[in-house]
């Protein structure tokens, strides 16, 4: 059974990422990589939710998946939240 959290997760991640490129394609840095960063944090709930699932036996998906990608989805956030912060700022 398809989770309604994770979809919610999913699309509104998706969402937020494609803004996210559209704003940094316009010349908008800090918020497109700001906006990167909340991107990729719900890709790591995702991620996380995807985990309990798998755990509780609701997933064909080995947990140790999901929390690989999550790992990396909250190294991704982290990494453009302190891009986003040296774009607003100045520090390079």
């Amino acid at each position: 059974m398809v989770s309604p959290t994770r979809v919610a997760l999913a699309v509104m991640g998706v969402s937020v990422l494609t803004v996210g490129v559209v704003l940094h394609r316009r010349g908008s840095e800090a918020a497109g990589f700001g906006l990167f960063a909340v991107g990729f944090l719900l890709s790591g709930g995702w991620a996380g939710i995807g985990m309990v699932r798998a755990q509780q036996g609701l997933s064909d998906v080995p947990p140790e998946t999901y929390l690989s990608a999550g790992a990396t989805a909250v190294a991704m956030a982290l990494y453009f939240g302190i891009q986003s912060h040296r774009t607003m700022f100045g520090r390079e």
